[in-house]
Order: C-alpha cells, then sequence, then structure tokens
C-alpha cells in the first residue's frame, strides 16, 4: 500500500478543525491535494501529535521541529514509528512530503521494519515544491 506523509505547518487556523482543514498554508494545501490523488492513505505529520489522519479533529497548536534540539526529534521521531509500526507493513511505500527534521530518524526506522521510504521533492525548495503540486495537479 502507498502511504503519503505530509508535515505540519506553522499557519493554523485559530481553532479546532479537521486536520486536514486546520493547516493553511499554501504548501500544505498543495501538497495535500497531491497526496490525496497519488497516494492510497494519507496522513499528517504533527509535531505535537505524531501521526495525525485527516479527518481527525485537533486543537491548533504552536509547536515545530524546526527549532527542536536533535535529541527531542528522535524522541519524536520514536512516537510516531511506534504510532505508523501499527499501520504499516512490510513492503508497504511511504512518501515524505515534509521537511528534513519530520523524516531523517523516522525513515530509518521504519526501513529497519521492511517500510520503502520515498522523497520525491527531497532536493526542492519550498519554492519549487510548490511548482511541482501545481505541474502534477
Amino acid at each position: 500500500m502507498n502511504y503519503g506523509l505530509i508535515g505540519c505547518v506553522g499557519l493554523k487556523l485559530p481553532h479546532k478543525a479537521k486536520a486536514k482543514e486546520l493547516y493553511l498554508s499554501d504548501l500544505f494545501k498543495k501538497s495535500l491535494a497531491y497526496c490525496l490523488k497519488n497516494y492510497e492513505k494519507n496522513f499528517i505529520l504533527s509535531a505535537l501529535y505524531g501521526v495525525v489522519d485527516l479527518e481527525e479533529e485537533i486543537e491548533p497548536y504552536d509547536l515545530t521541529l524546526n527549532t527542536m534540539p536533535k535529541q527531542l526529534i528522535y524522541v519524536w521521531s520514536e512516537k510516531v514509528f511506534g504510532q505508523l509500526n501499527k499501520i504499516l507493513k512490510d513492503g508497504d511505500n511511504v512518501y515524505f512530503h515534509c521537511g528534513e527534521n519530520y523524516s531523517k530518524f523516522l525513515m530509518y526506522m521504519l526501513m529497519r521494519v521492511g517500510v520503502n521510504c520515498h522523497f520525491p521533492l527531497k532536493s526542492l525548495q519550498i519554492g519549487k515544491r510548490k511548482q511541482f503540486y501545481v505541474r502534477n495537479k
């Protein structure tokens, strides 16, 4: 099975909402649309909640892995791995649509249990990522 993992973003609604509606940035909206079209199941990687189903209602928060020390990012990755390990199976494909901090430890944890990890936009900056999503709607 193919799974899309979309990174959370800072710009959010000021109130509780479904995860797929909480995040407001243009990059998030474009990556969500792309993932919905291309993968069988998608989740959001939240700095606070970990793995979040698109339909799950969550409260807004102010937390990012981008300002966390490496040790806390590793702890977050272990938490997320535990969540994903209950869902993913050997041979599944995971496509990361997030920043490096959200994937750098997690990908190795997933690969050790037989999950194939892919980074379709790994080397692209935000502007180039948006262009990719627009071209590949």
